[in-house]
C-alpha cells in the first residue's frame, strides 16, 4: 500500500521517510504490537483479528489486568479522516479500548487533529513515541470479550487447550 499525503514539501519528506523505512501498514501494526507490550505493559496483544459481532477490526488491541488499549495504524491522512466516520468512532461506547491511540509515521497526523479521547503515537525508524496522551473511556466489553473468545475458540479447534490450561511455572506466573 503506497502512502498518500498531500504535496507540500513537509509532506514530501514524510513520504520519503515512510518509503525509506518501510512504514507499511503491516510494519506499523508490528510496531504497535511492540509498543503495547513494552511502553503500555500489556500482557496480551492481539493484532488484526475480527469477529462476527462487530465491524471493528483493531490493528492492535492490548490487555493489562486493569484496562484495554486499542491502536489504529494509519499510513495516509485520507485513511485517518475516513476513520472518524465509522460508527464505533463516533459513538465511543461502541468501540474497543479503554485507551485509544493512532499510530502513524512521525508528522503524518498532527496532535491537534486527533479527537479526544484519542492519543497519538509517532513511529520512527527504530522506536515509537507517544506525542499525545489518550484519556480513559468506556470500552465495549462485549466486543472485547468476543475477540478473546475468538482466540480461545481457535486454540480449542487446533487442539491447544490442554497445553494452554496447564499451570504456569511460578516465576512466569508472577510476571503477570
Amino acid at each position: 500500500m503506497e502512502c498518500q499525503v498531500s504535496d507540500t514539501k513537509a509532506d514530501e519528506r514524510i513520504r520519503e521517510t515512510m518509503l525509506e523505512h518501510d512504514f507499511t501498514h503491516d510494519a506499523l501494526v508490528e510496531r504497535s504490537r511492540s509498543w503495547l507490550l513494552s511502553a503500555r505493559r500489556c500482557s496480551v496483544v492481539i493484532t488484526e483479528l475480527g469477529t462476527w459481532s462487530t465491524d471493528e477490526i483493531p490493528d492492535a488491541l492490548g490487555f493489562t489486568n486493569r484496562h484495554s488499549v486499542l491502536v489504529e495504524c494509519k499510513i495516509s491522512r485520507s485513511d485517518f479522516f475516513a476513520d472518524a466516520k465509522k460508527v464505533f468512532r463516533r459513538e465511543l461506547q461502541r468501540g474497543m479500548g479503554n485507551f485509544r491511540f493512532y499510530l502513524c509515521p512521525a508528522g503524518l497526523i498532527k496532535a491537534e487533529e486527533v479527537p479526544a479521547p484519542w492519543g497519538l503515537v509517532y513511529a520512527y525508524p527504530s522506536r515509537a513515541r507517544q506525542v499525545k496522551k489518550a484519556v480513559f473511556c468506556e470500552a465495549n466489553p462485549k466486543h472485547e470479550r468476543e475477540i478473546l473468545l475468538a482466540i480461545a475458540r481457535r486454540a480449542q479447534a487446533k487442539g491447544l487447550m490442554a497445553e494452554i490450561c496447564k499451570p504456569l511455572p511460578r516465576p512466569l506466573l508472577e510476571s503477570y
